[in-house]
């Protein structure tokens, strides 16, 4: 019986789906876990990556904008955000949620480089 508010087993059943090559079933899973759980930010990272993978980036964008909100300081969904909207065709909206994010410009090298790839991009 799973305790249909902790999130790990959402996340697990999800990735052992996606594994055995059912991403359709893994995304139903976590939007299981979605509905018991709106706000987890795991399950979000989770529901944006099989998002990318299935094709969907503006599904993908909405799922990890959410993520974003329930922790704005997490480094990864920052750069997920800002590469999708550079895949949309948005180089300019990737650079102002870039820059959002690192006010001062004390930006690591990898954000670094990618703002001087967006800024190209423009």
């Amino acid at each position: 019986q799973r305790d249909p508010y902790a999130v790990g087993p959402y996340i697990n059943q999800a990735d052992i789906l996606r594994l055995e090559g059912d991403e359709h079933a893994s995304m139903a899973i976590l939007d299981q876990g979605l509905s018991a759980l709106p706000g987890n930010r795991m399950l979000l990272h989770s529901r944006a990556l099989s998002a990318i993978r299935a094709g969907d980036s503006n599904g993908a964008l909405t799922f990890i904008r959410r993520a974003r909100q329930a922790d704005a300081d997490h480094l990864d969904y920052l750069m997920i955000e800002v590469l999708l909207l550079e895949r949309l065709g948005e180089p300019q909206e990737a650079i102002a949620v870039l820059e959002a994010g690192w006010p001062g410009g004390n930006v690591p090298p990898a954000f670094k480089a990618l703002r001087a790839r967006l800024t190209l991009d423009q």
